[in-house]
């Protein structure tokens, strides 16, 4: 039997990205494109194909592509003469896709293989009129290469038969990029801090784009314009709010920690109006009371504490003082909430991190549920679905398992490099065996550990030598020989004996040096004690010297500061009763030096006040009948008196009136009277 079979070759091709039709390119014009429903065919006809002059095989695309994402490739074999026996062999490959084999019309190939998981079809069509579909399919956005092979024979196939590459093709998923501009744009249309105008502006953009990259070019555009515009929003309230004059800086913080944690920049404003809000409440009368009714009420809202624990946090609220003091019981409610809440997430996501049966994708998954949930609830729930999920799931290979908990170990190893992370988890993933495993790990531990045990002694003594230089009590010459000790020392406990002994050191020389200062100002206190002898002081001074401690100095000053006192109240108690034993002083004369003498506070100017009215008391002493106090009592004193007591009035000749009062008063019974002349006569005539 002869074997005719020739080669030519055509191109099928879709527009980039569009749901253009699919069409072929003429086998003898290769470089340019066909119109979208013009059908190319194979025949004998063409100079550089021969089926014979009876057969023809048709290759053609529908206008559109499939809503699933496929794209159809319509084989139509025609045989002029269907009493001969022809058969083809046509093999199409695809790679970055797969193929799906359908028939037309209940018409199938006589024989045909799937192989290599869809990419590879292998069809046997005889001389019978046949319209089959091949589906072709990409994987993933982006292009499927296909190739096809078409073998003749007039009769059979047979081994002489041999493949050539007639059709080569680009097939692009076009609902693919479609679907990522539909999608594209409904991200963009829900990112909130846009304008509408921004938002056309970027999706006119994703409408305009020829490739799912350009695609998620501008919707990255679009998140880094939406994330600015919520920055700036976020820069202006933290600004409003540091300015709000009426709350406290607990309070900016919190309504600062809302604008950051702000999604939106609604919700920064209204995170900013609550703020506001705020200061205007905390500067009216009843702040108190509302701030203990809001924060009672966001107490009753807390959904991780009990009954209990909820009453206990709205008495301290109810019986605070302040707002601050409201504030402060409210954060504790929301701490112990917090705590409950981040107690429950710590033990959901230890139990997550547990599941042996999920990936770590799927433990994050879960993870992220966990810690994005508000209440207790929602992280049970959180967590079973996470068991539901991890009872569903095969059991992952226990040396896999074992190489990701080592690798995330090795990471953790503070004493090991990048590099060396690298290359050590590298033999982790080589590694054959858990020996193997267990052997790297301990051999990093190892390493790991003897570095930060260098690094924990050499920041010991770079600590040790700050704090030695900051002793007062040594010189620098003992510094620097301390310091030395300290870098020759060989474990921190013989650097702790170092820096403890150097301690003690300057210690003890401050202690010295301090009371001795404390002497020094004691002494100079005691010398500055007016009222003391200079015995005294000096005696005060010998204890002061003595001393052995800052507090028996202390003792000793005090002391001499009783006995100055003693000796100012000694000296005003005797000054006061001599002042009272001078007879020759007036009531109002004794009075006034009394005061002096209580006013006074030296001893010496008391001295000086007694001197002072012992001098106006002989000064103030007159002789009874010595009425013109020449010094003697005479007859002329006798008619003195009688003239005064004649018209009561003082002869002129007298020159002191006082005394001459004084010394008529001859009785000393205060008054001047015949009874005083009298016994001045019996007193002359005796």
């Amino acid at each position: 039997m002869n074997l005719k079979k020739l080669i030519t070759v055509g191109l099928v091709t879709t527009t980039l990205f569009s749901t253009a039709p699919i069409g072929l390119i003429s086998p003898v014009v290769l470089a340019n494109k066909v119109d979208n429903d013009k059908t190319y065919s194979i025949t004998s006809t063409d100079e550089a194909f021969i089926f014979g002059d009876f057969a023809s095989m048709t290759f053609k695309t529908p206008n559109n592509i499939n809503l699933d994402g496929t794209s159809s490739i319509l084989i139509d074999s025609n045989w002029n003469d269907p009493q001969l026996s022809h058969v083809a062999r046509v093999v199409m490959e695809v790679t970055n896709g797969s193929m799906i084999f359908e028939s037309v019309d209940g018409l199938a190939a006589r024989y045909y293989t799937i192989s290599n998981a869809g990419k590879k079809i292998t069809m046997i069509i005889d001389n019978q009129p046949e319209l089959l579909n091949v589906l072709v399919k990409g994987q993933a956005l982006g292009k499927v290469d296909m190739s096809v092979t078409i073998d003749y024979a007039n009769e059979t196939l047979n081994d002489d038969m041999t493949g050539q590459k007639v059709l080569s093709t680009t097939v692009i998923d076009g609902v693919a990029l479609q679907a990522a501009k539909d999608e594209a744009i409904k991200e963009i249309d829900g990112l909130p801090n846009l304008t509408t105008e921004e938002k056309q502006g970027f999706k006119d953009a994703v409408n305009k784009s020829e490739t799912t990259d350009k695609v998620a070019q501008v919707v990255q555009e679009a998140k880094d314009k939406d994330a600015q515009a919520l920055q700036t929003a976020k820069d202006e309230a933290n600004k409003e709010i540091d300015a709000l004059p009426n709350l406290t800086a607990e309070e900016k913080q919190g309504f600062k920690d809302a604008v950051n944690g702000s999604k939106t920049t609604d919700e920064v404003a209204q995170a900013l109006q609550n703020a506001k809000n705020k200061d205007k409440e905390n500067a009216d009368a009843q702040a108190l009371q509302t701030a203990k009714d809001e924060a009672n009420k966001e107490i009753d809202a807390l959904p991780n504490l009990t009954a209990e624990e909820k009453q206990g946090f709205k008495d301290a609220v109810n019986s605070s003082k302040t707002t601050d003091e409201v504030a402060q019981a409210l954060q504790n409610a929301k701490d112990k909430d917090a705590q409950v809440l981040q107690t429950a997430k710590d033990g959901a996501n230890k139990e997550i991190d547990g599941l042996p049966n999920l990936t770590a994708e799927e433990k994050q998954g879960f993870k992220d549920a966990v810690n994005g949930s508000k209440t207790t609830d929602e992280v049970a729930q959180a967590l079973q679905n996470a068991k539901d999920k991890d009872a569903n799931n095969k059991k992952e290979k226990e040396l896999e398992a074992i190489k990701e908990k080592e690798k995330e170990a090795i990471d953790q190893l503070p004493g090991l490099t990048d590099e060396e992370k690298n290359k050590i988890k590298d033999d982790i993933n080589n590694a054959k065996t858990e020996e193997k495993i267990k052997d790297i790990v301990d051999k990093a531990n190892e390493t790991s550990q003897l570095r930060e045990e260098e690094k924990a002694l050499q920041d010991a003594k770079d600590k040790a030598k700050e704090a030695i230089d900051q002793l007062p009590g040594l010189t620098d010459e003992e510094k620097n020989k301390i310091k030395d000790d300290i870098d020759n020392a060989k474990t921190q406990e013989k650097i702790k004996d170092i820096v403890d002994k150097a301690n003690e050191t300057s210690q003890l020389r401050e202690e010295e040096k301090a009371l001795q200062d404390a002497k020094n100002k004691a002494k100079a206190a005691i010398d500055a004690l007016q009222n003391l002898t200079n015995t005294e002081k000096q005696n005060f001074k010998d204890l002061v010297d003595s001393a052995k401690s800052q507090d028996r100095v202390s003792q000793i000053v005090s002391d001499a500061v009783i006995l100055d006192n003693n000796n100012l109240s000694a000296a005003k108690k005797e000054g006061i009763a001599t002042i009272e034993g001078l007879k020759e002083l007036t009531l109002e004369e004794k009075n006034s030096f009394i005061t002096k003498v209580n006013d006074s506070k030296l001893v010496s100017e008391i001295k000086n006040i007694v001197d002072e009215a012992i001098a106006l008391n002989k000064a103030n002493y007159v002789l009874p009948g010595d009425l013109n106090a020449d010094g003697h009592v005479k007859l002329s004193d006798l008619s003195y008196l009688l003239a005064y007591l004649k018209d009561e009035t003082i002869p002129s000749i007298i020159v002191d009136k006082k005394k001459f009062l004084k010394a008529a008063d001859f009785n000393g019974d205060g008054k001047i009277s015949l009874i005083d002349y009298a016994k001045l006569q019996n007193y002359l005539m005796s």
